[in-house]
């Protein structure tokens, strides 16, 4: 931790309240960079929740008592914890070392009412010995919160609701937009990839018809081709075998012509 960040914890602790723009101004950071450091200290540990005090009077618990008690031995430190955890007049609980082992703070509206509150809790978690006293208020001042080691002096913060309402919403809005725009980014990839897929598989079917389209006719071809051939041939064969026919109806005419002939001369002679 710099002195930076205590700068940023003396502010948080004068007003828990004070917005980003506030702490920005007062350590001079610029938003993204105080904003980003707050961050941090959330998460780390360093900040464990920002809360607010209320005065109890104001809500009619006039009494403030404190009281120690001493736990029953039979009784588990985690199961009487959670029994006085579940008690809301409960306000604070510690451990002591010494006689006793809690310290424990109770706000009431009465004297009758804390008497009662304690004599059911003396009741319900078997306390062994108790010591009982009334706070009479506290000192100017007090109770204040851990310091860094920064002194922030006598700089207060004036907040607005407002100004507070409003940083919240910005930083609202920021995680909105990055949730938005991650959808949006997967919406899109979603949709390149698709389309992408849709042009390969068009792709590949225009070329898978192309090659059939090709083959098709390349077989087609050849069954032209060879129909053409055999008709060409049974033609060829058609014809010769007329011309030989014709050739050999002719040639007995021929011969018994010339043997007339032959047989006319001799008889001449």
């Amino acid at each position: 931790m710099d002195e930076i960040d205590s700068q940023i914890l003396c502010a948080l602790v004068v007003d828990s309240r004070a917005s980003v723009t506030e702490l920005s101004e007062l350590v001079g950071k610029s938003h993204s960079a105080t904003r980003q450091r707050l961050h941090k200290l959330s998460t780390d540990g360093t900040i464990e929740k920002f809360t607010i005090e209320v005065n109890p009077e104001v809500l009619g618990l006039a009494v403030d008592a404190v009281v120690d008690i001493k736990s029953p031995g039979h009784w588990p430190i985690g199961e009487f914890d959670a029994a006085l955890l579940n008690r809301p007049e409960v306000v604070d609980v510690i451990y002591l070392t010494g006689d006793f082992d809690y310290q424990i703070r109770v706000n009431c509206k009465s004297a009758e009412e804390l008497n009662s509150i304690l004599h059911t809790l003396r009741t319900e978690l078997e306390f062994e010995e108790i010591n009982v006293r009334v706070a009479l208020g506290t000192a100017p001042g007090f109770p204040r919160s851990i310091q860094p080691d920064f002194e922030l002096g006598a700089i207060a913060l004036p907040v607005v609701v407002d100004e507070f309402e409003e940083e919240v919403e910005e930083e609202v809005e920021e995680e909105v937009e990055e949730e938005v725009e991650e959808e949006v980014e997967e919406e899109v990839e979603e949709e390149v990839e698709e389309e992408v897929e849709e042009e390969v598989e068009e792709e590949v079917e225009e070329e898978v018809e192309e090659e059939v389209e090709e083959e098709v006719e390349e077989e087609v071809e050849e069954e032209v081709e060879e129909e053409v051939e055999e008709e060409v041939e049974e033609e060829v064969e058609e014809e010769v075998e007329e011309e030989v026919e014709e050739e050999v109806e002719e040639e007995p005419v021929v011969v018994t012509k010339v043997q007339r002939r032959f047989d006319i001369q001799r008889a001449q002679f």
